[in-house]
């Protein structure tokens, strides 16, 4: 019976909650309400579903509104999970992960964190690479840049092409060198040295671009007069260069 009437009812509530006079509280209830008709009529928002995404993206960015932030965020989980909108708001609006990214290390509110790791959940994992290609560059101007915060994502951006080798060998070899450069680690370091030494003797030529961050470690490493149990490791430069 609610499908018969749920594309009038949808556009209702999307004019209202779209117009710039209308009142905060109205507004998120009128989104509240679009959420709540997704749950009862499935599939029937799916034609306006950009219309929607558009909305909601501006809601989560209003830093001044609590309730249009909250209301925005379990609606969008409702169209994700009821409408079948995954991936595809990633897609069109590449604005949207940096959003929910940016909610998720600055919110405080148990609930709302809860709520928010439910979204993106229902969501779906956007390929990495697609991720980078649709970004274009696009910097989150609001992102904390008060230190050097290297994660996979970091890595993945600073690769020039999207090649998945070159992705998740960077991630290896940094996530090694890191072990190497932790004197908390030491029992593990001959093993993650003989890795080292495996990746370059696999990949030889593409490793070159690996070898700063791994002489670093060997510079270090000689000049404690380290144990000779490290010796395989001056053999990298010349596994790399055959």
């Amino acid at each position: 019976m609610v499908k018969s009437y749920a594309p009038t009812i949808l556009t209702v509530l999307l004019r209202i909650a779209s117009h710039p006079e209308t009142p905060t509280p109205v507004v998120a209830h009128c989104v509240t309400g679009i959420g709540e008709l997704a749950r009862a009529a499935g599939e029937e928002p799916v034609p306006e579903i950009d219309a929607l995404v558009t909305l909601l993206i501006s809601m989560l960015s209003d830093q001044t509104s609590a309730i249009k932030r909250n209301a925005s965020l379990k609606t969008l989980g409702q169209l994700a999970s009821n409408c079948g909108a995954v991936i595809k708001p990633y897609t069109d609006h590449p604005q949207l992960m940096v959003i929910l990214f940016r909610m998720l290390r600055t919110e405080t509110n148990q609930p709302t964190r809860l709520e928010l790791i439910r979204t993106i959940g229902m969501l779906g994992a956007l390929d990495p690479f697609k991720h980078k290609v649709l970004q274009g560059g696009m910097d989150d101007p609001n992102a904390d840049t008060s230190g050097p915060r290297v994660t996979d994502i970091t890595l993945l951006m600073n690769i020039s092409t999207p090649s998945n080798d070159e992705y998740y060998q960077t991630v290896v070899i940094h996530s090694l060198v890191g072990v190497l450069n932790d004197s908390t680690m030491k029992e593990l370091h001959y093993e993650a040295i003989q890795a080292v030494m495996l990746i370059f003797r696999a990949q030889q030529l593409r490793s070159v671009s690996f070898l700063p961050q791994v002489s670093s470690f060997m510079h270090h490493q000689y000049q404690d007069k380290a144990d000779l149990r490290f010796y395989p490791l001056s053999s990298t430069s010349s596994e790399s260069l055959r």
